[in-house]
């Protein structure tokens, strides 16, 4: 019995013996906050690279349209253009202009029919097309929920087509983005945007503590633009990426995560009770299971105390369920706008804060966590 006793006490303590794993001390060598930074689309279009929703809307419908102003007919599975009718059958010589182009678009795209020719576009091609024309951007993401809510009242049939239109949309777009990202050169000089990236943390008085512990990049973007900025950052901080919504290297990254993310809207609840799996075809949460990308996040916002940097991110509703998670978690300290100073000095700033502040529930964490108006997101400029 006593020789058992002994053993037993020798157990107990060799569990308590836990040798630190190499994430453990390197926390507690740093033993610093850290620093979360959200990049978005404005990261890219700062770069030159039309990559806005609106710019793919854009393109895809000129493009169409360019193929029936030169074969008189065009058809996809989101468009069709044509079966003229031989008395009226538009003959084009030469160039096709710019008018041109506008003129098709305006039929195509109006609520008029004109004589000989017939339009068929899909419901959900025009209403992003003409809310992009309308309001100068368009949210695809936010959108699409949109016209769910009011599909799923309808019928299954109504939600299917729309989740097609959805699909087709997401593979062109991945098409248009690959197109651009191949066509992308960086000539720009990176060390503006690498210092404000790893700048001294904000409301540390003792020196020796200013620098972030670890720069952990949540990239929205599907393109590569960011890694040459991660790679001169981590030569002097830890440095990380992850593709949140998955890239155009999927094998890298994991695919392309093209929907929606507000679980927290009031209608959502709904779509539990009416037993229709085809409403979560597109939502976010269900595709982020798929891939290690979310556990990443996760990781980081258990990691210790953070701060966040917003580059470039509207911070809109369709990721509402995750930025929320974010910005109210109790290890969050502070939020950092880096907003984008217009041509006629106006900026976003004021639109990206009424952004922010829906995603809260307790908005006096809102006023406590959100630091004061600063300076804008450097702009890239070309390297001399």
């Amino acid at each position: 019995m006593a020789n058992s006793q002994f053993i037993n006490n020798i157990e107990i303590t060799i569990n308590f013996i836990v040798m630190p794993t190499p994430e453990m001390q390197h926390k507690k060598i740093l033993n610093r906050r850290n620093r979360l930074i959200i990049v978005g689309n404005g990261f890219d279009l700062a770069h030159k690279i039309e990559t806005s929703f609106k710019n793919f809307i854009t393109s895809y419908v000129t493009s169409c349209v360019k193929e029936f102003l030169k074969e008189s007919y065009f058809k996809d599975d989101l468009i069709e253009i044509g079966k003229p009718n031989p008395i009226y059958k538009i003959h084009y010589s030469g160039e096709i202009t710019s008018n041109d182009i506008n003129q098709v678009i305006d039929r195509i795209f109006s609520a008029k029919r004109e004589p000989g020719h017939e339009y068929k576009v899909s419901s959900f091609l025009r209403h992003i097309y003409v809310n992009a024309i309308n309001k100068g951007w368009v949210d695809i993401e936010y959108e699409y929920f949109s016209l769910l809510k009011k599909a799923k009242k309808f019928s299954s049939s109504n939600v299917i087509a729309l989740n097609k239109d959805f699909d087709l949309i997401k593979s062109k777009l991945i098409e248009y983005l690959k197109k651009k990202e191949g066509e992308f050169t960086n000539s720009f000089d990176i060390q503006p945007l690498v210092d404000s990236f790893c700048e001294d943390i904000y409301g540390e008085e003792d020196g020796s503590d200013q620098i972030p512990g670890e720069l952990f990049f949540l990239n929205f973007n599907y393109t590569n633009t960011l890694e040459p900025y991660v790679r001169v950052c981590n030569s002097s901080i830890p440095s990380t990426i992850t593709y949140i919504h998955g890239s155009l290297e999927m094998d890298k990254h994991g695919e392309p995560i093209f929907g929606y993310g507000d679980e927290l809207d009031s209608e959502y609840s709904l779509f539990e009770e009416l037993n229709e799996n085809e409403l979560y075809k597109h939502i976010k949460s269900f595709e982020y299971v798929s891939q290690n990308n979310y556990q990443n996040l996760l990781g980081f916002l258990e990691s210790g105390p953070f701060e966040v940097y917003v580059f470039g991110h509207s911070c809109g509703v369709s990721d509402r369920t995750m930025l929320n998670e974010i910005f109210e978690h109790q290890d969050c300290r502070y939020i950092k706008i880096f907003y984008h100073k217009k041509l006629d000095g106006s900026t976003d700033f004021k639109e990206k804060t009424y952004n922010i502040y829906r995603h809260f529930k307790d908005k006096g964490t809102f006023r406590k966590r959100l630091i004061p108006k600063g300076k804008p997101m450097p702009q890239p400029r070309y390297a001399d």
